[in-house]
């Protein structure tokens, strides 16, 4: 496999990719570890935190921009941004 693409990019796709990664991995361990320890507790922070720059660097990628700057892909972000929000919320 080669990170070289990704090590050249814009540094705004290199964070968006590792929070990205990041939500990705520590997901399961928040859903499916042991509730209210201070494990769940951390990663589910770290989850949160990785979701909200994950979906945040997404506005500064113009690569499928259709209308302005945005394109139909900045939909998800709000949307995700939204839930997280919202989730925190329910919480």
């Amino acid at each position: 496999m080669n990170f070289q693409p990704i090590l050249t990019a814009d540094p705004v796709i290199v964070v968006h990719i590792i929070c990205g990664v990041t939500a990705l991995i520590v997901g399961p361990i928040a859903l499916y570890g042991k509730r209210r320890g201070a494990l769940h507790q951390a990663v589910g922070y770290l989850w949160v935190f990785s979701m909200l720059f994950f979906a945040g660097t997404s506005f500064f990628i113009e690569g499928l921009a259709v209308f302005g700057g945005f394109g139909p892909i900045h939909l998800l972000s709000f949307f995700a941004i939204w839930s997280v929000f919202e989730a925190m919320r329910q919480i």
